[in-house]
């Protein structure tokens, strides 16, 4: 036994073992940190200002409303944007999804953009055909401040800083060895909320 530990290429395996297993250590304690706090900033804005995802829960009860009136005003929001890429998703099944997403914050910014953007066609479609509805005065105000809402949501959404974060934080950091490393010792690299 010590003349295997005495050989020169077993102590060159050793060192090289002991040297990747403290780089991934460091890397997952360097980056680790900072992938988290970056990810974060998805669910909670910086300095009280508006993040994506207190947009995406006004967008919800803006979208929340537009389908009650729809359904009030009998149209069938199952049918509407029937050809478009998001056709065979239920709208109320969208807000649930974004709004359990968000609750437990397990959505991936990638899968909360699919919400999004399959919410948004179907906003779009039920703005189109309750626009052509024939509305009580008082139906008109609801749906104008629905209306309204969901433009501010998504202006909320679509001029949120975390894109830009997460782009500067890939371009310094996404590239080999640290993104193989991070990988290797757990890290997940923060996602583009696209």
């Amino acid at each position: 036994m010590k003349k295997i530990l005495s050989s020169p290429v077993v102590a060159l395996i050793i060192t090289f073992v002991l040297v990747f297993a403290s780089l991934a250590l460091n890397t997952r304690i360097r980056l680790g940190g900072q992938c988290d706090e970056i990810t974060a900033g998805l669910y909670s804005g910086k300095g009280g200002s508006p993040c994506i995802a207190d947009g995406l829960r006004s967008l919800c009860t803006a979208s929340e409303k537009m389908l009650t009136l729809a359904g009030q005003l009998g149209i069938d929001v199952d049918s509407l944007d029937s050809d478009g890429e998001y056709a065979d998703e239920d709208p109320a099944d969208l807000i649930n999804d974004i709004r359990n997403a968000l609750r437990y914050e397990d959505g991936s910014a990638r899968y909360l953009y699919y919400l999004y953007e399959a919410l948004l066609s179907k906003d779009y479609a039920m703005e189109t055909a309750l626009a052509r509805a024939a509305l009580s005065e008082a139906d008109a105000a609801a749906f104008l401040e629905a209306r309204e809402e969901a433009s501010q949501a998504r202006a909320v959404v679509d001029n949120d800083s975390y894109n830009n974060t997460v782009r500067a934080f890939l371009k310094k950091y996404d590239r080999f060895p640290t993104s193989q490393i991070a990988s290797f010792s757990g890290v997940s690299m923060p996602k583009l909320f696209a």
